[in-house]
């Protein structure tokens, strides 16, 4: 499988670009995905929660870290001055690569069950590279994970974990439908063409290409999303939608 660790490793310090590219080759968590995949397509109608979403997901991350840089925001976690801003994008990128592992458990509370598998594999790699920080960017990570599912009170309370929360629900493409499913999820997911991002008069604009009218449920599902992070940042979020014929 290939990767997908050079295109990280602007946004990293040496330390932080070592620790992706572990955790991205790490076959347990490669495992837990395949696992994950499977136990869902067959169980229920999903589209693909496989490493090939993981490492979508991670890339969304990236290009929404340097759309809000872009827009001069910055951490809460570098103002207060607990970590670097490399440090950050790090556990930005790694919560976003490994957000849906729990679903190797169970889809039901996989946020807090993919937690708890990331914790054994991740933790002692955090703590070789960052002894002196290994406690505090594990906790992010792991952080980032639980509330990317908004599940009850765990929902995105920062920067960091907004982008992994975002990044997630932006890979709705039709790269990620099931080829040949005529279930509505997948046929959802299949109308919509592409997502692109960029900034512009202060705010940060995601431009959804969509192919028939089915595609306008997903532009709703990515509205209801963005309402649903921190106000400071959702009113600074525009959707909008093109219908190509």
């Amino acid at each position: 499988m290939f990767s997908i660790k050079y295109n990280f490793k602007k946004h990293l310090d040496k330390k932080g670009f070592k620790v992706f590219s572990l955790i991205e080759r790490n076959e347990t968590l490669r495992e837990y995905y395949y696992l994950a995949g499977k136990k869902l397509n067959e169980k229920t109608s999903q589209v693909e929660h496989d490493f090939n979403h993981a490492q979508r997901t991670a890339l969304i991350s990236r290009k929404l870290v340097e759309e809000f840089a872009s827009l001069q925001i910055s951490y809460e976690q570098v103002e207060q001055g607990l970590c670097t801003e490399k440090e950050t994008n790090l556990t930005i990128f790694v919560a976003a690569l490994l957000h849906d592992v729990g679903n190797a458990i169970a889809r039901h509370n996989h946020a807090q069950n993919g937690a708890f598998l990331v914790k054994e594999v991740v933790g002692p790699i955090l703590k070789k590279y960052y002894p002196k920080k290994h406690v505090l960017l594990e906790t992010m990570v792991l952080s980032h994970i639980m509330r990317h599912q908004f599940e009850g009170p765990l929902k995105p309370k920062d920067l960091a974990a907004t982008i992994v929360a975002l990044s997630d629900k932006l890979d709705v493409t039709h790269h990620r439908a099931e080829v040949g499913a005529r279930d509505f999820i997948n046929l959802v997911t299949n109308s919509v063409l592409e997502i692109n991002l960029e900034t512009k008069n202060g705010k940060l604009v995601v431009k959804i290409k969509i192919k028939n009218i089915i595609g306008t449920y997903r532009v709703r599902k990515i509205i209801g999303t963005v309402k649903k992070l921190p106000p400071k940042y959702s009113r600074i979020i525009e959707i909008r939608s093109n219908l190509v014929h």
